[in-house]
């Protein structure tokens, strides 16, 4: 893809190792990361830069306020706003998709499934192989 545009991705994880890894792994592909450790602090950073976010990616089970709560609100605010979502308990991937997120994985997960799904969210083939 010849697009220089700079995507900017909004992470909301809660385990900080989790959260580290994920942003170095997307900023090592060139988007730009902002990081919450929950989904109140998630939703506030969508609220402050919702005009330069341009997707979610969003662990399910987080404190003050889980994934799918966090995917209702910004579903709530833009219907088309890019979401993943993942989880580490099967049985969540249910109530995730009935919040609209858009892409589900399952925890734990392969860096190549997070570049490659947050990529289907923003309509962008990767094709690099890794």
């Amino acid at each position: 893809m010849t697009d220089e545009k700079q995507y900017k991705v909004l992470v909301a994880e809660d385990e900080s190792d989790i959260r580290m890894i994920t942003e170095m792994v997307l900023g090592a592909k060139g988007y730009d990361v902002v990081t919450a450790k929950d989904g109140q602090e998630a939703w506030e950073l969508y609220q402050e830069q919702r005009q330069g976010l341009s997707v979610l990616l969003t662990d399910f089970n987080m404190p003050r306020m889980n994934g799918d709560e966090l995917v209702k609100k910004i579903r709530e605010d833009n219907p088309n706003f890019p979401i993943v979502a993942y989880t580490g308990r099967v049985e969540n991937v249910e109530s995730l998709k009935q919040a609209g997120a858009d892409y589900i994985f399952e925890k734990p997960f392969e860096n190549k499934v997070v570049v490659e799904t947050v990529g289907k969210a923003l309509g962008i083939n990767e094709q690099k192989k890794e």
